[in-house]
């Protein structure tokens, strides 16, 4: 990859360097998209940190998408990034967590919460800022007092929580009839602490079934190796799972990355509690029209300056939201549009607003 690193008192070089690499199970590998300089930098390159050595990566206020996740790590997967109606937590508000905030501004988080642990003299008499102010007392930027409490729904929203389970030496019509029996296309294999360790479904009975001998074919199918006659040897493994506390958006987001069709939910500890389906997560989409507009009007119209419910029209029908009337100013248009992108059921969503100054007005 590429990257700026220090080589020196005033020495910097812009070149190529090695790929990260995960070295403790809850590390994360995130794709740099916007990074701003602060002030830490500027005194390493003037040679004031002796602590940085030579071929050090510069620059650490950075917002990006995530490529990557060690073991330990269950509410974030490859691809997120943070978008509209995210949180961001940045620890400092200090200079550098001012420039890690204007890093992230850009993305339009529902909100951005800066936590200082310094403690100064007067700060336990100091009483707590009011809602909607930073720690200066100014008003938050954009919004009206209050940041917009838009979420996606999370797994444990959609998921099934009596799952059906087979231990890893169900055998062959076992785990067939078990299918059956509960008109479901998958099953979980769970070892003796009930953490999920692979999963069969019927695709992988169907395989046992097409390279069975035909004696109205000629040629002969290689067959697998290894014993196929139970689920340890049929299943797909190792599962990919997700916590039940993450969002509908990220169980879609595995579920295509990782061409499969179930996920099994798991707790801190890694047990089974639920089974989340392309068909569970295809529910959001059933969500009523005029839920959709009552969100959009109270958690995004009524929440930004400058969209103002009484100047915007909104129409939504079978999830698809369209936007006219008058949102100023104009470049609050797009943020309005991602943040409106971002709220369960919506299908797709259509800018017709203008501006203020093409609104004529007849007395």
């Amino acid at each position: 990859m590429k990257a700026l690193t220090y080589h020196g008192p005033g020495r910097r070089l812009w070149g190529e360097v090695p790929d990260p690499v995960l070295t403790d199970p809850e590390d994360a590998i995130v794709r740099v998209e916007a990074v701003t300089v602060c002030g830490t930098d500027l005194h390493i390159l003037k040679g004031d940190v002796p602590e940085v050595t030579d071929g050090r990566i510069l620059g650490h206020e950075a917002v990006g998408t995530v490529v990557d996740t060690g073991t330990g790590v269950r509410t974030t997967a490859a691809g997120d990034r943070v978008g509209p109606g995210d949180t961001v937590v940045v620890v400092g508000a200090g200079p550098i967590g001012h420039a890690t905030i204007a890093t992230a501004r850009p993305y339009t988080p529902a909100r951005i919460i800066a936590v200082d642990l310094a403690h100064r003299p007067g700060d336990r008499d100091r009483p707590p800022h009011p809602a909607g102010h930073d720690r200066w007392g100014n008003r938050a930027s954009g919004t009206r007092g209050r940041s917009p409490a838009m979420r996606h729904r999370q797994v444990a929203d959609v998921m099934t929580r009596e799952v059906v389970r087979v231990p890893p030496g169900a055998g062959f019509r076992e785990i067939a009839a078990t299918l059956a029996v509960h008109r479901i296309s998958a099953v979980p294999v769970v070892d003796e602490a009930e953490r999920p360790i692979g999963i069969v479904s019927e695709a992988d009975l169907m395989h046992t079934q097409a390279v069975q001998d035909d004696p109205d074919e000629m040629r002969t199918v290689p067959r697998p190796e290894g014993d196929r006659t139970t689920a340890a040897g049929l299943m797909s493994a190792p599962p990919v799972c997700i916590a039940a506390d993450a969002s509908v958006v990220a169980a879609a987001r595995h579920m295509e990355r990782n061409s499969v069709k179930h996920l099994p939910v798991v707790d801190a500890d890694g047990r089974l509690v639920g089974m989340v389906s392309r068909a569970d997560l295809v529910k959001v989409f059933l969500r009523d029209d005029r839920a959709i507009a009552e969100q959009i009007v109270g958690e995004v119209l009524g929440e930004i300056d400058g969209a103002d419910p009484a100047a915007v029209s909104l129409d939504v029908d079978q999830g698809r939201v369209t936007l006219s009337g008058v949102i100023d100013p104009p470049y609050l248009a797009a943020v309005v549009c991602r943040l409106c992108r971002a709220i369960d059921g919506v299908v797709s969503v259509t800018d017709r607003t203008r501006r203020a100054a093409e609104v004529t007005t007849f007395e």
